[in-house]
């Protein structure tokens, strides 16, 4: 039988022979050594660091020459490739986790990449390089907001330095051929900071979004341009570069209406945001019919988008109407003009089925209906508690509201749109002052006592159903548990008992 012989490296280097005993050959007995070490279970600790050093004496010596680029690699590469390694498996087990986490939410974070063109590219940027289909700065955020709807601790661990990453990277990531993705990524990053209640971190983003916005000029069509982003290649493409400027618009507008602050668009387009919608949605191929919102057919994703941004649109403009006709704003037309036009658009969107939809569906429609709600409490805000009509007027629409949430299984969500949190706060803070109103004189109270005013088992109904909702996001979303806290101590000082 042939004798196999194991050698330890000391002994390879003297050429002496080892006898093979284990767990020390006699040699390392003698020798006094205890961790005698072997080659038969691949290469030992010390032939790693032997390999290591020939290999960098080896670039040395390359690098005092007049050689080309040196490749760096793993000598050992081929050892622990992800086919032959734990560590590579769990790391590609990993990621595959983080983007399915993402993908369940990606939509309600303002993901505009059209998901079947953007998924391949992908999977062949992981991990993200400088030359990669998908810039690392996108894929960073992509893993950064996968990371934190993990159902995975450990993940979840490594979430801040995920989001240093993502912070360090950004002021790289401002090459022309990836303006697309790093308007992607801010988009995505602002949604992620105002979810975790980082609102002045969040606002800047959202400004930044739309900075990349207007310098890539998506507000005007035809794209292209020497200071624009290649032109869209195809419908699918077109359509990327339409939800990418409704997104934003619609998440900076309705966010700095509440914030009540500048806008970050210029002049020209906030103020005529109606038009500019309407024209880059005929001009895209888009356009709401009545045929459409009337069928019961699912919209595609576009109309739902559109509709929403209509909302935000009216939002934005019943605060700022509002503001400035505080007295008697009624008799003013263009007051009564624009509160006609939101509760025409009030009374299409709450006459669509939100029953037996897909939940995508649901929380886009349900969402458009609360911002229309809302406009109608900011264009009477001024006006509230004095006792006449305008307060049965607000306390309709927030009950409004509210009662899109009975349709809807909220607590079965991961997530909703950072936006809910003003709006349900907004909402909630009408009900406790009407409840509040009920509870005091009877003159003060009277005029919730006509038949159309909403009851006061109505109102409180409401109240405590909206609590109930914005407590299924209690554990998940900062943001809207920083909100509640605020109306239940609000409800608390007022004595008002929430069913």
């Amino acid at each position: 039988m042939a004798v196999t012989y194991f050698y330890r490296l000391r002994f390879r280097r003297r050429k002496m022979r080892c006898n093979g005993e284990r767990p020390s050959c006699r040699q390392c007995v003698q020798a006094g050594i205890l961790d005698c070490e072997f080659t038969d279970n691949g290469p030992t600790h010390s032939q790693v660091l032997e390999e290591n050093v020939a290999d960098l004496e080896a670039r040395i010596q390359a690098l005092q020459g007049d050689s080309g680029p040196i490749l760096l690699h793993d000598p050992h590469q081929s050892r622990l490739s992800p086919m032959g390694s734990s560590s590579g498996s769990t790391r590609h087990e990993a990621l595959q986790k983080i983007i399915q986490a993402f993908l369940m939410v990606g939509p309600t974070f303002g993901f505009f990449f059209d998901f079947p063109r953007f998924m391949p590219r992908l999977r062949s940027s992981l991990p993200p390089t400088d030359r990669t289909p998908v810039s690392a700065l996108l894929v960073r955020t992509i893993e950064l907001i996968g990371t934190h709807f993990s159902d995975d601790a450990a993940m979840r661990q490594g979430e801040e330095q995920k989001l240093a990453s993502v912070l360090q990277a950004i002021p790289a990531s401002l090459d022309r051929s990836r303006l697309m993705d790093t308007l992607q990524a801010e988009i995505l990053l602002a949604y992620y900071l105002l979810h975790r209640n980082r609102r002045t971190e969040g606002s800047y983003h959202a400004a930044a979004a739309v900075s990349i916005a207007v310098a890539c000029k998506l507000h005007k069509i035809p794209w292209g341009g020497s200071s624009r982003p290649s032109s869209p290649v195809d419908d699918i493409d077109n359509g990327t570069r339409l939800r990418a400027f409704w997104t934003v618009f619609a998440l900076e507008r309705t966010w700095s209406t509440w914030t009540h602050s500048t806008p970050a668009w210029p002049v020209e387009v906030v103020n005529h945001g109606a038009e500019l919608i309407s024209g880059l949605g005929q001009q895209g191929g888009l356009m709401i019919q009545d045929s459409v919102l009337e069928s019961k057919t699912e919209m595609p994703s576009e109309t739902l988008l559109l509709l929403r941004l209509k909302a935000a649109i009216l939002f934005a403009e019943a605060s700022r109407v509002g503001e400035r006709l505080s007295e008697m704003p009624e008799t003013n037309p263009e007051f009564t003009d624009l509160e006609s036009r939101i509760n025409t658009s009030l009374h299409v969107v709450s006459a669509l089925e939100l029953t037996n939809r897909p939940s995508h569906y649901q929380c886009s429609l349900l969402l458009t209906r609360t911002l229309l709600s809302c406009a109608v409490l900011q264009l009477r805000e001024y006006v509230f508690s004095r006792g006449n009509d305008s307060d049965v007027v607000m306390v309709h629409a927030a009950t409004t509201a509210v009662d899109g949430l009975k349709n809807m299984n909220v607590s079965g969500l991961i997530c909703v749109d950072p936006v809910y949190a003003p709006l349900w706060a907004m909402v909630g803070r009408t009900l406790i002052q009407a409840l509040t109103v009920l509870s005091g004189t009877p003159t003060t109270a009277s005029i919730f006592l006509t038949s159309s005013a909403p009851n006061e088992s109505k109102i409180s109904g409401s109240l405590a159903l909206l609590f109930e909702s914005m407590a299924s996001f209690e554990q998940t979303s900062p943001l809207i548990k920083d909100e509640l806290e605020k109306l239940r101590k609000t409800a608390q000082e007022k004595r008002l008992a929430v069913m």
